[in-house]
């Protein structure tokens, strides 16, 4: 049995692996995507990645999607990516979903769920795959937050 560090434990297998992931979605979402900001690179560097390669390969194809840009900058990146411990620049970076509350997990959900949606032109396909649910979960959540394709 061969035993792989983490990729924590392997920062410069981290810019290698996203720069690979890129190369693959480049051909597979049609895009034209160069490869990270600095910011960026800074960001997934410094990220402890608990799902290792298989949370990387998400976090690029997710990034990929979403981007219209020639490179991926750290408004793509995930939440987790962008306000872990140790992100000193928080204040650079706002997000759109202002904490209060008011804003309760559901309607978090219901938020990112029509951004993705709408992204992806309501491919509910390639949806369901990003957001890491099934068609029929996807299917639900749509009809209980009563979203529309508009």
């Amino acid at each position: 049995m061969i035993e792989m560090p983490p990729l924590r434990e392997r920062p410069e297998d981290i810019l290698l692996l996203s720069s690979l992931f890129i190369q693959e979605n480049d051909r597979e979402h049609g895009k034209n995507v160069k490869g990270l900001t600095p910011e960026s690179r800074k960001l997934m560097a410094q990220y402890h990645w608990p799902g290792n390669v298989r949370e990387l390969r998400n976090v690029v194809e997710r990034a990929m999607i979403l981007t219209d840009q020639e490179t991926i900058s750290h408004e793509q990146l995930p939440f987790e990516l962008r306000h872990h411990e140790g992100y000193a620049d928080r204040a650079a970076d706002p997000d759109p979903l202002e904490f209060s509350d008011e804003f309760s997990l559901e309607a978090m959900e219901k938020v990112h769920i029509s951004r993705v949606l709408k992204k992806l032109e309501w491919n509910k396909s390639k949806a369901a795959k990003l957001l890491g649910v099934s068609r029929a979960t996807l299917r639900e959540k749509i009809r209980r937050y009563s979203l529309a394709n508009t």
